[in-house]
């Protein structure tokens, strides 16, 4: 007998015993020891050691991947440990488990664990078997649907037949275009009679999509402010327990996803004991449930279930504990709420019995069993136990003082960074409160701001995204699947938002400015785990690279004014007495987009560049292109133009001895598809399964070889406006020509020998090691393959190039267009696909303006100026024809 009065299993099917009672708990815990973890680790374990003391010593052995890291994105993910995945490892390989649905000895185990599991879960809230049934679930955003699809809003759904319920769904998305949900335009129009589907604007994109089958079902929807709630329940006196057949439903989440912003849990009593009323209109007859979204909170805070027993809650456990990924739960309140969700569909495990030939079916006693169709993650359900234990090694309570103490402290830090002129420099996004230290905090441990100049003009997220990664900080940028508390703090309206989506915007892209405002944030997060070193690494980034000193930060404004000057036939020769040691060194063409170059020493020009250049690339399943950004081992695939043979032929070291062939020309080609190229949607030619089949071993990810088709226009993407769309674009990203200098490599690689982030940080005692301060050491001269210039050229000044407007390269004229944004994809080893750290980080310190880093210049070819045939050869001589105004001003000043 267990302690709980349960015979132990091993009575009932021989095995060995995995009940709680003593003897297993002790070979249990004998058995779960950390694999190889030092004596020390479990030393610390002990209640009388500080946080911080057993903070360092696990970190240590039970996060390795976190000795080079810095990860500030536990908001998206927790981190499993070592011993959290030793311990399963052990017992998946010692132990037989079998599908839960037999009889059969390892089912039967297996089934007690599954329940062992259920019980882990519903002690760790403070609630038993007798409050609340657990239903697990594929994450939070399952069992956010499932309550959508299965509450029982009352009579009023009845009004929506089952046959139209998609159509419904569907229709109140696509009309909703000029429906205004909030409270303030829809609070005339709710009806007394009906049930009410309302959510905080702050939520989550996964409760807010409720409402689509909410409507369905019978309910109105009606999105809701914090101001709302508070003034609806000031406003409303306790009422009495509805018996109204209608059952109106509020979602709102603990804490809010977005920034970090913590809700009062008290509301849930509130709204259960009839309160919530919206100014007298809607649900006035009805009852209220409340649909708590948790995924959040529960990681750093403790959710007490008994002295806030919301109807249904929703979680994700490796937003806790890491590990399993893909396993949720939703909890049902039993006392009110179980009787409320009516399955329409039944799977296996589900039923008592049922009829194949009759329409007879009785459904599980049990509402986990009835909602949990078909057979459940058994093994990661088992694996929640492990997770469990890894939390209480510090006790929650602590973790949540201790993620407290740390997110003060980052707010308090964010909060004092300014420029030279005292302005700001960020901009911190929360209505939550961190100063309070009684225990009571309204904020979560995260972070969410932007970036703002001395100007006060905008840093897009993306800019700090790209330094975060090659600085090896993981952070969130965008809108983090939360447009409401994103648009609100982001003053983005309706009708903002329409002209952004119009514009190019969709979520999860790198549009980080439109109108020169914000389209999202950048969120730092904090776990159990986390340290002040980790905050400070991230403060050292911004203090570095976004947090200016004096007005010299502004030393490459002419770039982003610059203005190109097209030449004309009555003025082809220089303002200014070009210089003759500039030539062209080298040659490079990219037929296949994002793949590794063909050299030469004399290459024709086509009408959209290089000839071949960037006329084919590679879409993934949804037609978007592959870039070495997702897949650097691009770099790795070598095209080849056979001209006798009319082909391009492609081999890769990732797969030796293998070749595939394609036509040069699109004749006979008929299989036309969509791709996506730079956010332009474009019409190309599929070449086929064999090239399919070649690329998607190589790049271990399904995917195809598509061929640019003149009838997909596109145009130059930089540049004045007037003149991008005179000139046309194969797959190229920006522009038809790229051009680099030697020169300016060799002032890059002269900077980056000097190893100024050392020089930067004398506080730096980091000996040897793999540390992020360690790898800001490494001193490596940077090839210029890395930029991927079409043109190369050698000879004059380091970064001349800046203040051409046009030029001539032996006998063909071109305009230049401006210069190059960069981004981490300089950081792919063109050689070997392995990502590097330079030479962002370097260029970043001298080559940025207004949170764009610049290396080279984008140009277009002027037929009409040019001599036939049109073609660039290595020595030609490069002369510059037009320079820009602020450099000659700069020249006469010099005078």
């Amino acid at each position: 007998k267990s302690r709980t009065g349960r015979t132990c299993p091993a009575v009932i099917c021989g095995c060995a015993c995995t009940a709680d009672c003593e003897g297993c708990e002790r070979s249990r815990s004998a058995a779960a020891e950390p694999v190889g973890l030092p004596l020390e680790y479990r030393r610390m374990e002990q209640p009388n050691a500080s946080y911080a003391d057993r903070l360092a010593v696990i970190r240590a052995a039970e996060f390795p991947t976190l000795a080079d890291e810095v990860y500030l994105d536990h908001a998206a993910a927790a981190l499993p440990a070592r011993s959290q995945l030793a311990e399963l490892q052990q017992m998946l390989a010692t132990t037989l488990f079998g599908n839960p649905h037999s009889l059969s000895p390892c089912s039967t185990r297996t089934e007690v664990e599954v329940e062992r599991s259920r019980d882990a879960v519903l002690r760790h809230f403070n609630v038993t078997r007798d409050d609340y049934e657990v239903v697990f679930t594929a994450g939070a955003t399952a069992a956010l649907e499932l309550v959508g699809r299965l509450y029982d809003f009352g009579a009023a759904a009845t009004a929506t037949s089952t046959g139209t319920t998609t159509t419904s769904a569907v229709a109140v998305e696509s009309t909703a275009q000029d429906l205004d949900l909030r409270l303030a335009a829809s609070g005339s129009r709710l009806q007394a009679a009906k049930p009410v589907f309302a959510y905080l604007q702050d939520s989550h994109t996964s409760v807010v999509g409720i409402r689509n089958l909410a409507h369905s079902r019978g309910a109105q929807v009606v999105c809701v402010t914090e101001q709302d709630v508070m003034e609806a329940l000031l406003d409303s006196a306790e009422s009495p327990p509805n018996t109204a057949s209608c059952h109106s439903l509020f979602a709102y989440p603990a804490q809010c996803n977005f920034s970090g912003r913590r809700f009062p849990l008290s509301w849930i009593k509130d709204v259960q004991q009839g309160r919530l009323s919206f100014g007298g209109g809607g649900a006035t007859s009805s009852s209220w449930k409340v649909l708590l979204d948790a995924s959040a909170y529960v990681s750093t805070a403790v959710l007490d279930l008994r002295a806030h027993p919301a109807d249904f809650v929703c979680l994700s456990f490796y937003k806790m504990f890491g590990f399993p990924t893909g396993l949720g739960a939703l909890l049902v309140r039993k006392q009110s709420s179980s009787s409320l969700l009516l399955p329409e569909y039944f799977g296996g495990g589900t039923l008592e019995g049922y009829s194949a030939t009759h329409q007879f079916a009785e459904l599980s006693h049990s509402l986990s069993k009835r909602l949990e169709s078909g057979t459940q993650d058994f093994l990661g359900i088992i694996a929640l136990q492990s997770g469990f234990r890894q939390l209480e090694k510090f006790g929650m309570a602590a973790i949540a003082q201790h993620t407290m103490q740390l997110t003060r402290y980052l707010h308090q830090s964010l909060a004092s960074l300014r420029h030279y002129n005292d302005t700001p420099a960020c901009v911190i996004y929360t209505s939550g409160d961190v100063s309070d230290s009684s225990g009571n905090n309204t904020q979560g441990p995260v972070a969410t701001f932007n970036l703002q100049r001395a100007d006060r003009s905008w840093v897009g997220y993306a800019e700090v995204a790209k330094l975060a990664a090659v600085h090896r900080i993981q952070l969130r940028t965008g809108c983090l699947c939360n447009a409401g508390a994103c648009h609100e703090f982001m003053h983005i309206d309706f009708d903002a938002l329409q002209r952004n989506m119009k514009a190019g915007y969709r979520c999860g892209d790198d549009h980080d400015l439109m109108e020169d405002r914000p389209t999202g944030a950048i969120r730092a997060s904090l776990g159990y785990m986390s340290t002040k070193e980790d905050v400070d690494a991230l403060l050292d980034l911004l203090r570095r690279y976004f947090v200016e000193k004096d007005a010299s930060s502004q030393k490459l404004s002419e770039l982003a004014a610059f203005v190109p000057i097209v030449p004309t036939a009555a003025e082809p020769t220089s303002t200014v007495a070009p210089s003759s040691s500039t030539v062209l060194s080298s040659i490079s063409v990219f037929p296949i987009k994002s793949c590794a170059a063909i050299t030469a020493s004399s290459w024709e020009i086509g009408e959209r560049g290089l000839l071949w250049d960037r006329d084919w690339a590679v879409v993934d399943t949804d037609g978007k292109h592959l870039s070495q950004k997702k897949a650097p081992h691009m770099a790795l695939i070598v095209p080849r133009i056979d001209e006798q043979s009319q082909q391009l032929v492609v081999t890769s070291s990732l797969m030796p001895g293998h070749t595939v062939c394609v036509p040069l020309h699109a004749t006979g080609m008929a299989s036309y598809c969509e791709a996506t190229v730079c956010a332009d949607k474009v019409t190309a030619l599929d070449c086929g399964a064999e090239a399919a089949a070649f690329f998607s071993k190589v790049l271990e990810r399904s995917c195809r070889l598509v061929r640019y088709v003149t009838a997909s226009e596109r145009t130059c993407r930089v540049g004045d406006v007037s003149l991008r769309k005179e000139f046309s674009l194969s797959f190229a990203g920006e522009s038809q020509f790229l051009l680099v200098s030697n020169e300016s490599m060799a002032e890059v690689n002269a900077r980056l020998l000097q190893d100024e982030d050392a020089n930067n940080n004398d506080d730096d005692d980091d000996d040897e090691g793999d540390s992020p301060k360690a790898a800001a050491k490494e001193r490596e001269a940077v090839p210029i393959d890395r930029f991927r210039g079409n043109l190369t050229v050698s000879g004059g000044a380091a970064f001349a190039e800046d203040h051409w407007q046009s030029v001539r390269v032996g006998s063909q004229v071109f305009t230049v267009l401006g210069p190059c944004r960069r981004c981490q994809m300089v950081c792919i080893d063109q050689q070997t696909g392995e990502s590097k750290r330079e030479p962002l980080a370097v260029l970043s310190r001298f080559r940025r303006y207004k949170g764009k880093t610049y290396f080279g210049m984008h140009l277009v070819h002027c037929p009409e100026l040019s001599s036939q045939p049109f073609r660039v050869c290595t020595g030609d001589a490069v002369q510059p024809l037009a320079f820009s105004q602020w450099l000659k001003s700069e020249a006469e000043e010099k005078k």
